[in-house]
C-alpha cells in the first residue's frame, strides 16, 4: 500500500491511547451456553414499566418471572417497585406447590427492588442463589429482556386492532401472557410453555379475540321477563380462578366474570363516539350495584390481583366508587330565589342592612388578630415535634376507646375518647362529651365504641386511598366486656332498646368485617418500665414489687417477709419452699395456700421476663445482684473500664490454634494415641462384636428451637427398649447453642453484667460448635449409634449431615470448611467432606444408617421466657423453672431457631426414614403426633401442624409477646402460659393470698 516502511511482525501490545480514545464494549454471545436441565433451577425475572398510564388498579408496573426449563411465564402487577420483595415470596410459594421442586437461582438485574437487605436475608435464608447482571448490561439477562418486548409488543397490537384506551394495558399483558404460555417456542420444540410445566397439551378451543364486541347473557335472577336477556361487553381476557371469560361491561364500567357468552369477533367498538354516552352510564351507577372490579387494588400489605392465578379472585371495591348521577345546581338556586338574594356588587350590598350586618361580622378585629397570633405561636413551638414511625411495626390501623360514666356535674353527661395508631405511632385523637345521658358504664362504653367506629370506617378508607389497605378488620380495643358482647349481640332487649339506633350500626360495622372489638389488654401482668428520651431505663420495676402489685399491694413495705420470700425463691427455688411453707403454717388451709403461693410466683417470674426484652441485661442485672444500688454503679464501673483487658485475657487462654477434623487427629496430635497401635478413637466403650450385624446404625436428630423442651423429651425417648439395649454403643452430640452457652457461662464465672456474658459467650462458640461437629464425625465412622441434640435450625448443614449419614458406610469422612466467604462475596457451604482411603485401612462392609427424626416445637413466648432452665425435684416429680437469667444467648438468636426450625421441619421429614413431632407448653407433658414412618404418610394431629404453623411466621425482632405474632395473640390454646397468667380465676386466688399475706405480716413483726 505505501513504500519505505518495515515489515515487522510481534505480539499486539495495549495502546493507552486507542484506549482511552476507541473502546468498545465486547462483543455479546448469540446463543446461551448452559440451560436449566430442570423445573425452577433458574429463574428469569424483570421489572417493566412505568407506564403513561394507570390501570384500572392503579398500577404502573409489571413483573415478569420465567422459568428457564420449561420458559413458563407468570405476571404480576404493581404500582411501586417496592412490591417486588413481596411479590417474590407470594411466588415462590406458589411455583414450589404446584411444581414440587424449589428455586434454586434467581437471575435479575441490579435494581433496587432486587438488591434491599430484606430481598438478600430471604434468599440467603431460603438456600436461593443469586445472579445479577452487571451494570448497564442487561444483555445478561437477555431472556427477561426479550420476553418484556414481545408481551409489550403483544399488548399494544392487540389493543391498537381493536381500539382499546391505554387504561386496558393490564388486560392486554395478562391476555398476552396467557396466550404466550400456550403458543409453541423455539427454546423448547414441540411443546409448549404450559405443557412443559404441566405434563398436559393445553386447549385452545376457547381462545377469542382480545377486544372484540361480546354479548353476557344476564341471569333470570337479575332480571323480569320483559328485561333484555344479554348486556353488550368487551372481551377483554381468561379468568384462571373460574372457568369463565373476563369481560368489560360498558354500562358499570367494570370487569365480570361470565361463562355464557358470544362473542362477535369482527365487529369494534366506537369509543370516540360512545365517549360521552359511556362517561353518563359510569355517573348514573349506583354504589350498591358494583360487581367484581377490574384488576383489583395491589399494595404490599394485600395479594397482587393482577397475577397470573387470577387477577379477578379479590372482592374489594375498585378505588374509586362510582357516584349517583350530577345534577347542575343553577335550576335548584333558581326555584329557591337564591340568585335574587345575592347582591350582584358591593355597591348594592351595602345598600341593604343585612348584608352590612355580615360585613361588619366578618371584618378583623383585635381579637381576631390575638388568636391569629396564638395559632402561629402553636406552629412556631411545635416544628420539632413529628410522629415516630419505626421500620419494624407492620403498617395496621389500630384503634382504642374508652369513655367515664357522668364525668360532667352539671348535666350528668359522659365523656367519650378514642385514638389511633398507624404503624407505632398514634396520629388521630379525639375526648368528647356524649350527645346524651347514659344510664350505665356498658351503655357509655358502647356509644364511645359506636363513635369510634365511625372514625375507623373514614380512616380505612382515606388509608386505602394512600394505597394502604387494611385487609383484615381494624381492631378497636375496649375495656368494657358488657360493652363487647352488646355490640356482638344483635338482639334488642330491655337493657339495650332505649339506646339511639344510630349507635348501633356498630353490630354492621362488625358483621361486614370492618372492625373487630376486642378488649383491652392488662397491663397488669406488664412490669413497670420509665424510660428517658434518649431511651436509656430511669426507673424499672424491682421483681419484689412486681410481685407485691400482683397480689394487690400498693407498696412492697406493706408485705415485707412475702418480698423477702419472692427474692429467694427467684435464685433458690428448691431451698426456699420451706421458708414459704413455714410462713404459711399458721394459717387453716396452709397446704391449700402453699400451692396456690408456689403457683403463683411461678406466674410472676414468667410475667415479669416476658416483657421489654430489648431491656434484658437490666432484668437479668437486678435478678442476679442483691447488691446495694451505689455499689451497683461501682461495680458496673470498674468492669466497663477493664472490660478490654479482661477480654484480650479470655481470648489468649481460648484461642483455637487448629481445629481437627476428627478425635481421632486430635487425640494423635496430642499424642494420647499413636496410629500404629490404635485405629478407633474410642470415644464411647467398644461396642459388641455382634452390634451391627443384624441391623443398620440409628442417627437419631433431635431438633426444635433453643429453649423447646427438647431434653425434656429425649429423656422419655431414652426410655424406650430400643436405645436402652443400645445405649453401651451410643455417642450424644449435644449442640444446643444453650448447653453450649451452660458450660462456657460456668467456666469465665461473668455473672456479673450480662453485656459480658454475651461478648464472652460469642467469643468462644465457634470452638465449642466445631468440637461437637468433630465428635459427629466421628461417631459416624465407627458405626456408633448417634443421637444428634440441637436446633437443627441451618438447613444446609442437616440436608449435608443426612447425606453423609446414607454414605458413610462406604467411605469415611472428616470436617470440611464449613460456612465461608469470599472475597468476591460467594458463599460456599461445605461441612462434610469424604476422606481418600488408603487400601489397608478400608472399613469392613458396614449396613447404611437409618435416619429418624425427631422435632419439637413450643409456643416461642414459652421458650423466650424459660431463657434458662434447670430442673428441681419436687416432690418426685420435675418441676421445670423459667427465668431469663445465666444463658448468654440473645432473644433474637434464640427465635431464629424456632422460626427456621419450624418452617424446615416439613422438609427434614422427606429425607428421613420416620418422623415424630412433639408439642410442649408450660403445663402437662409434651404431646406426640407421627409424621411419617418409611414411606407411609401417618395421620397428622391438627393442633401440633397449628403451632408449627404459627412459629414458622413469628417475627424474629420482636421485643415483647405481643409483637411475636401478626395476629398478636398472646394465648394460644388451653393450657399455654399466657391463658394461665391473664386467666380470670388468678385474680380470685390472688385476693385469698392477699388477705392470708396481711394476717401473717402482722403477726410475725
Amino acid at each position: 500500500m505505501v513504500q519505505g516502511l518495515p515489515h515487522i511482525e510481534g505480539k499486539q501490545h495495549v495502546c493507552e491511547g486507542c484506549a482511552f480514545g476507541k473502546q468498545h464494549r465486547l462483543p455479546f454471545p448469540k446463543g446461551v451456553s448452559w440451560r436449566a436441565k430442570e423445573k425452577l433451577e433458574l429463574i428469569h425475572t424483570d421489572v417493566c414499566g412505568p407506564m403513561d398510564t394507570l390501570s384500572h388498579a392503579q398500577n404502573r408496573y409489571f413483573i415478569l418471572f420465567i422459568d428457564d426449563h420449561t420458559r413458563m411465564t407468570w405476571v404480576y402487577f404493581m404500582r411501586q417497585k417496592s412490591e417486588v420483595f413481596m411479590i417474590f415470596k407470594k411466588f415462590k410459594s406458589l411455583v414450589e406447590k404446584q411444581s414440587g421442586c424449589f428455586i434454586k437461582t434467581l437471575r435479575s438485574d441490579r435494581g433496587k427492588e432486587y438488591t434491599s437487605k430484606e430481598f438478600h436475608n430471604f434468599c440467603e435464608d431460603e438456600g436461593v442463589e443469586r445472579q445479577l447482571t452487571v451494570r448497564y448490561t442487561p444483555q445478561q439477562n437477555g431472556v427477561t429482556e426479550r420476553k418484556n418486548q414481545t408481551i409489550v409488543e403483544m399488548a399494544k397490537s392487540m389493543m391498537h386492532e381493536k381500539g382499546l384506551p391505554k387504561i386496558f394495558w393490564a388486560e392486554a399483558v395478562y391476555t398476552a401472557v396467557y396466550l404466550s404460555n400456550r403458543c409453541p417456542t423455539t427454546a423448547i420444540p414441540n411443546k409448549t410453555p404450559f405443557e412443559a410445566w404441566s405434563g398436559r397439551r393445553p386447549s385452545v378451543n376457547h381462545l377469542k379475540v382480545f377486544g372484540s364486541i361480546c354479548y353476557s347473557q344476564i341471569p333470570k335472577e337479575k332480571r323480569s321477563k320483559l328485561d333484555e336477556s344479554s348486556e353488550r361487553c368487551i372481551f377483554v381476557g381468561y379468568s384462571t380462578m373460574s372457568k369463565g371469560y373476563r369481560l368489560f361491561n360498558l354500562q358499570l364500567g367494570q370487569v365480570i366474570i361470565s361463562r355464557d357468552v358470544q362473542v362477535d369477533e369482527n365487529a369494534l367498538w366506537n369509543w370516540e363516539e360512545n365517549k360521552v354516552e359511556k362517561k353518563d352510564i359510569l355517573i348514573s351507577t349506583d354504589k350498591e350495584d358494583e360487581i367484581e372490579p377490574s384488576t383489583p387494588d395491589s399494595s404490599s400489605s394485600q395479594p397482587n390481583e393482577e397475577s397470573s392465578t387470577d387477577p379477578t379472585s379479590s372482592n374489594s371495591s375498585s378505588p374509586s366508587a362510582t357516584p349517583k348521577r350530577y345534577r347542575s345546581l343553577s335550576d335548584i338556586y333558581a326555584t329557591c330565589n337564591y340568585c335574587s338574594i345575592e347582591p350582584e356588587n358591593f355597591a348594592e350590598a351595602i345598600k341593604e342592612e343585612p348584608w352590612k350586618k355580615a360585613m361588619e361580622e366578618e371584618s378583623p378585629s383585635h381579637f381576631h388578630l390575638g388568636a391569629a397570633k396564638r395559632v402561629l405561636r402553636y406552629v412556631q413551638g411545635t416544628t420539632d415535634l413529628g410522629l415516630s414511625f419505626q421500620k419494624n411495626h407492620a403498617l395496621n390501623l389500630v384503634g382504642y376507646c374508652d369513655s367515664d360514666l357522668g364525668g360532667s356535674l352539671d348535666d350528668m353527661k359522659s365523656t367519650s375518647g378514642y385514638c389511633f395508631s398507624f404503624g407505632s405511632a398514634i396520629f388521630s385523637w379525639v375526648s368528647k362529651k356524649q350527645q346524651s345521658v347514659a344510664q350505665s358504664s356498658a351503655e357509655a362504653e358502647y356509644i364511645s365504641a359506636s363513635v369510634a367506629t365511625s372514625q375507623a370506617i373514614w380512616l380505612r378508607k382515606i388509608l386505602a386511598d394512600l394505597g394502604h389497605h387494611q385487609i383484615e378488620g381494624t381492631v378497636l380495643h375496649c375495656d368494657n366486656k358488657s360493652a363487647i358482647a352488646m355490640a356482638k349481640n344483635p338482639v334488642h332487649h330491655n337493657r339495650t332498646r332505649h339506646i339511639a339506633l344510630k349507635h348501633h350500626f356498630i353490630r354492621q360495622a362488625i358483621e361486614d368485617k370492618e372492625i373487630q372489638l376486642e378488649p383491652m389488654r392488662d397491663s397488669k401482668v406488664v412490669p413497670r418500665l420509665v424510660l428517658a428520651e434518649s431511651g436509656r431505663i430511669e426507673e424499672l420495676e424491682s421483681f419484689q414489687q412486681y410481685v407485691a402489685r400482683q397480689l394487690g399491694f400498693e407498696d412492697s413495705r406493706e408485705c415485707p417477709i412475702l418480698c423477702k420470700l419472692a427474692n429467694g425463691y427467684l435464685r433458690r427455688s428448691n431451698e426456699c419452699e420451706d421458708d414459704i411453707f413455714d410462713f404459711l403454717s399458721q394459717e387453716q388451709e396452709h397446704e391449700s395456700l402453699y400451692v396456690k403461693l408456689v403457683e403463683e410466683l411461678d406466674k410472676c417470674i414468667l410475667g415479669y421476663f416476658a416483657f421489654h426484652w430489648s431491656h434484658a441485661p437490666f432484668l437479668i442485672t437486678q435478678v442476679l445482684s442483691a447488691d446495694h444500688e451505689h455499689k451497683m454503679k461501682l461495680k458496673n464501673f470498674v468492669m466497663e473500664a477493664t472490660r478490654n483487658i479482661r477480654f484480650e485475657r479470655v481470648a489468649k487462654d481460648l484461642k483455637v490454634t487448629r481445629v481437627f477434623s476428627t478425635l481421632v487427629e486430635e487425640l494423635k496430635a496430642i499424642g494420647i494415641i499413636h496410629q500404629e497401635e490404635f485405629r478407633r478413637s474410642e470415644v464411647v466403650l467398644p461396642a459388641p462384636a455382634d452390634a451391627s450385624e443384624y441391623r443398620s446404625p440409628v442417627l437419631l436428630l433431635m431438633g426444635g428451637g433453643m429453649g423447646a423442651g427438647k431434653s425434656t423429651v429425649l429423656k422419655e425417648i431414652l426410655k424406650d427398649p430400643f436405645w436402652l439395649a443400645a445405649a453401651a454403643s451410643t455417642v450424644v452430640v449435644e449442640a444446643d447453642q444453650f448447653k453450649e452457652m451452660d458450660v462456657i457461662y460456668k467456666a469465665i464465672s461473668s455473672r456479673g453484667n450480662h453485656s459480658d456474658m454475651l461478648q464472652t459467650a460469642e467469643l468462644v462458640h465457634q470452638s465449642s460448635t466445631d468440637a461437637a461437629s468433630s465428635l459427629l464425625v466421628t461417631a459416624l465412622n465407627e458405626g456408633r449409634d448417634v443421637i444428634m441434640d440441637g436446633t437443627l435450625s441451618w438447613e444446609p448443614f442437616v440436608r449435608q449431615t443426612i447425606a453423609m449419614a446414607r454414605n458413610v458406610h462406604l467411605q469415611q469422612y472428616r470436617m470440611g470448611v464449613g460456612y465461608k466467604v469470599s472475597g468476591d462475596g460467594t458463599v460456599t457451604e461445605n461441612y462434610w467432606e469424604p476422606v481418600v482411603q488408603q487400601e489397608e485401612h478400608k472399613s469392613p462392609q458396614r449396613k447404611p444408617y437409618r435416619i429418624e427424626l425427631v422435632g419439637v416445637i413450643c409456643d416461642a413466648y414459652l421458650a423466650v421466657v424459660r431463657g434458662v432452665r434447670f430442673d428441681v425435684q419436687v416432690k418426685n416429680h420435675v418441676d421445670r423453672r423459667a427465668i431469663i437469667m445465666g444463658r448468654a444467648v440473645r432473644v433474637q438468636s434464640q427465635l431464629k431457631s424456632h422460626k427456621r426450625f419450624a418452617s424446615a421441619f416439613p422438609r427434614y421429614c422427606r429425607l428421613a426414614d420416620s418422623a415424630k413431632l412433639y408439642s410442649t407448653n408450660s403445663m402437662g407433658s409434651a404431646k406426640m403426633t407421627e409424621w411419617r414412618d418409611g414411606s407411609r404418610n401417618l395421620p397428622e394431629d391438627r393442633d401440633c401442624i397449628n403451632c408449627l404453623e404459627k412459629v414458622s411466621k413469628l417475627n424474629e425482632d420482636a421485643d415483647s409477646i405481643y409483637e411475636l405474632y401478626p395476629e398478636d395473640d398472646t394465648g394460644h390454646g388451653s393450657g399455654s402460659i399466657w391463658d394461665e397468667i391473664t386467666s380470670p380465676a388468678r385474680a380470685e386466688t390472688q385476693q385469698q393470698l392477699k388477705e392470708a399475706v396481711k394476717i401473717m405480716e402482722r403477726s410475725l413483726v
